[in-house]
């Protein structure tokens, strides 16, 4: 499986916990905004993210 699509399959599944279906135009702005990391380093992170029992509440976003 390439790193692009274990990325979206990850993404979809997490969106998916969360009751939340992300549409096409949606995953390609978190593909873009992702770039910059591994497919690790991503599902790492949501990984970490959905099973924290503080943060992992909601569905990710974007810290400012």
């Amino acid at each position: 499986m390439d790193d692009q699509k274990r990325v979206v399959e990850t993404l979809t599944a997490v969106a998916s916990l969360y009751k939340q279906d992300l549409a096409p135009g949606v995953i390609s702005i978190w593909l873009q905004a992702l770039d910059r990391f591994s497919a690790d380093q991503i599902v790492g992170a949501l990984t970490a993210h959905v099973t924290d029992p503080e943060r992992g509440q909601f569905m990710p976003k974007r810290r400012m």
